[in-house]
């Protein structure tokens, strides 16, 4: 059986929209904006080693790793951020579906990372993120 994935643009971020305005992500030592995409623009994965043609890179390397988990399946853990008060509509995701979540920690307006254990606040330093590094 062959299965084909359809990728539709809903919303485009820019790496400030999404981690602040002291991101550190550049890209060749330039700002990185946004894809070009437009919203509506659909996209067809029809194998998942084969980026769509005229699917920015960045955004397929955003969706390589959600559809090998896909592909695949297993046992993984994925990490996302929920919007505050909508936890709600995640449990009731989590309960029709069986599966389960856990909540981690907690998006604030401040621009700082501090990682809380056993109650004690550590700063974590912003050192961006690479890709599979």
């Amino acid at each position: 059986m062959e299965t084909h994935l359809k990728v539709t643009v809903i919303k485009k971020f820019s790496p400030e929209d999404v981690f602040g305005p002291d991101h550190g992500i550049t890209y060749n030592g330039e700002p990185l904006g946004p894809c070009g995409h437009q919203v509506g623009e659909e996209y067809i994965v029809d194998h998942h080693l084969n980026k769509p043609e005229g699917l920015c890179g960045r955004a397929w390397q955003d969706l390589y790793t959600t559809l090998m988990v896909y592909y695949f399946g297993g046992d993984y853990e994925l990490l996302f951020t929920v919007k505050e008060g909508e936890w709600s509509r995640i449990e009731k995701a989590l309960e029709e579906t069986g599966a389960m979540a856990t909540q981690v920690g907690k998006v604030t307006q401040e621009t700082k990372n501090i990682l809380i254990r056993d109650g004690v606040a550590n700063k974590l330093e912003n050192r961006g993120f690479e890709h599979f590094r």
